[in-house]
C-alpha cells in the first residue's frame, strides 16, 4: 500500500457566501492524500501501473476553477468524488484551505475523508 501527497495545490475559485466573495475569484488550496495499492508500479516502473497524480490534478483543477460554491464543505466534497472516481484508489483525504477567511486567523480549512468499503 502506498500513500500519495500533493500538498497546497493552488487554484482560484469563486467561494464564499458574501457578496464581493461572489463578484471575484480568490485563491484556495487543496491537499490531497490517497492510498493505493503500489505493488504492480513499484515493480514495473510504468505509469499505466499507477495512479496519475498529473492527470488527478489537472481534473481538480479544471473543476475548480470554473466552480461558484458557497461553502468550502462543498468544493471539499466534490473534490473527494473527482478523487474516489479512480477505482484502484482506496481511500483519501481532502483538505479544502480559504486564506484569510477571517480577518482575526491566517486561514479556514475543512478536512473530509472517504475509504471504500472492505
Amino acid at each position: 500500500m502506498a500513500k500519495i501527497v500533493i500538498k497546497d495545490l493552488e487554484v482560484q475559485t469563486i467561494i464564499g457566501i458574501y457578496p464581493h466573495e461572489r463578484k471575484k475569484k480568490q485563491k484556495v488550496f487543496i491537499t490531497i492524500s490517497y492510498s493505493y495499492d503500489s505493488e504492480k508500479a513499484q515493480k514495473s516502473d510504468n505509469i499505466a501501473d499507477t495512479v496519475d497524480y498529473d492527470i488527478l490534478k489537472q481534473k481538480i483543477l479544471t473543476h475548480v476553477s470554473s466552480s461558484k460554491y458557497f461553502l468550502i464543505e462543498r468544493l471539499a466534497s466534490m473534490i473527494l468524488e473527482i478523487v474516489m472516481q479512480n477505482k484502484t484508489i482506496n481511500e483519501a483525504t481532502i483538505i479544502v484551505t480559504k486564506p484569510k477567511a477571517l480577518k482575526e486567523a491566517q486561514s479556514v480549512s475543512i478536512e473530509l475523508h472517504a475509504q471504500r468499503p472492505l
